[in-house]
């Protein structure tokens, strides 16, 4: 597996998680740099950098800037320039400028992208509306979450995650999430219960 793979790979396994990250591309390089165009990095919300953009005269500035994107919801350019030639910290361009000090006097253009989590809907239960409603669903871009009894989930084949008995207490939803409760006559209280202080942004009992 090369480290191209590794880092799709984790782009793949944190989208399927919900959970928001930064992509790090190399664009151009000047003079003597470690790492060449097109190498790629993932910085997590923790600040946890995944992937090789260079050294740590590099690494520093990619991880805050990253950082900062993630904050903002922003994508940005930034180009990291030896210190003898930084001038201002925007270039005549508009990309942030962030001295190094590495000895190899090497210039790296980043672009850094802030990856917005696909928006969850909760179903809950395994009702025929529901196992109709999970495959638009997923068609329209949701990461959908099935909750629902264990010996439901082969009916709701496709969900990015299943919780079992309505457990949702550690599913995160925010007001950009929806839940569904189309259990139909099936343990509907247990669902309304849980949802009940819910943040989620749409709530829906069918």
């Amino acid at each position: 597996m090369t480290a191209s793979d590794s880092v799709f790979d984790l782009i793949q396994h944190l989208r399927a998680k919900g959970e928001k990250f930064c992509v790090a591309t190399i664009l151009r390089t000047a003079d003597s740099t470690s790492a060449r165009p097109g190498a790629k990095a993932v910085i997590t919300t923790d600040g946890d950098l995944h992937g090789f953009v260079g050294g740590a005269c590099v690494t520093g500035a990619v991880r805050r800037g990253a950082l900062e994107c993630l904050k903002g919801d922003e994508p940005k350019l930034i180009r990291i320039k030896p210190s003898d030639r930084f001038d201002s910290p925007i270039d005549a361009d508009g990309a942030e400028v962030h001295k190094s000090n590495c000895p190899s006097g090497g210039t790296v253009e980043v672009f850094l992208e802030p990856t917005q989590c696909p928006r969850t809907l909760l179903i809950c239960g395994a009702s025929p509306i529901a196992q109709a409603m999970l495959p638009l669903a997923s068609g329209l871009g949701y990461r959908v979450v099935v909750a629902a009894v264990p010996e439901d989930h082969a009916k709701m084949p496709g969900a990015a995650k299943y919780l079992d008995d309505f457990q949702i207490d550690d599913l995160e939803l925010g007001s950009n999430d929806a839940a569904i409760v189309p259990t139909q006559g099936k343990r509907d209280r247990d669902p309304l219960r849980a949802l009940i202080n819910s943040q989620a942004g749409y709530l829906r009992m069918i």
